[in-house]
């Protein structure tokens, strides 16, 4: 076992690709995402010595075959912890009753952390100057304390709508304004869906529809939104 107090890190690789995702708590169960598709997975988990310098205590290989490929997408993770009886996901469960289609599910969730979740300057500040060096988003606190930065808000969009059984990506990457998290939701089909009374494009022809609650948060108008470019870097 390896103190709560000794930064832990765990790497999860495959098919060439690998992400590295920081450990803040012990003793309970912590979902790593599969995002690299199917495979044989390796997990490397390190307990810092010192400074960067970090020993391996444990290591794991094992096979990965997914019945779907959006799966990774429907699971609770580290980076979008939930379950049942999270606050975030009774409310996604209470505002989303009653409504049959996708489209109505997310546009019930997107108002809603629009509505009431407001940005964390104090947060973004303490993270930019350093003073926080590791931050891991916890859909919950999120919603208990109704602020958080767009690492929040993306993972708390995920938590609501993974557990309403929508395919929901949290994606981080660049934007002209800088480093920054959305999300990326899945609609079976092609062409464009109607949420929040404004037509949005899915990706390159895709599925897949970009939503970016921090910036709508901010009072930033949906076609604004689609224009901003946002390169993406990371999926979990």
């Amino acid at each position: 076992s390896v103190p709560l107090e000794t930064n832990c890190k765990v790497i999860a690789a495959a098919n060439g690709g690998s992400y590295q995702y920081e450990i803040l708590y012990r003793g309970k169960f912590l979902g790593i995402p599969l995002q690299l598709g199917e495979g044989n997975y390796k997990l490397n988990v390190y307990a810092q010595v010192s400074g960067s310098s970090y020993r391996e205590v444990f290591a794991h290989t094992f096979p990965v075959n997914l019945s779907s490929s959006l799966r990774p997408y429907l699971a609770a993770s580290l980076m979008t912890d939930f379950s049942r009886q999270s606050a975030s996901v009774r409310t996604a469960s209470s505002i989303c009753s009653g409504i049959d289609t996708a489209t109505g599910r997310v546009e019930a969730v997107y108002n809603w952390i629009v509505k009431n979740i407001r940005y964390d300057n104090d947060l973004a500040s303490s993270i930019t100057s350093g003073a926080i060096t590791v931050y891991v988003p916890d859909p919950d606190k999120t919603f208990n304390s109704r602020k958080g930065i767009c690492f929040d808000y993306a993972s708390l969009m995920c938590a609501m709508l993974r557990s309403q059984g929508i395919p929901t990506r949290l994606v981080i990457g660049q934007t002209p304004l800088g480093y920054h998290a959305w999300n990326e939701v899945y609609f079976a089909g092609t062409g464009w869906v109607v949420v929040a009374g404004f037509s949005w494009k899915k990706i390159d022809g895709s599925g897949w529809v970009l939503f970016d609650t921090t910036f709508a948060a901010g009072g930033m108008d949906p076609q604004k939104i689609i224009n901003t470019t946002h390169t993406k870097q990371k999926t979990y």
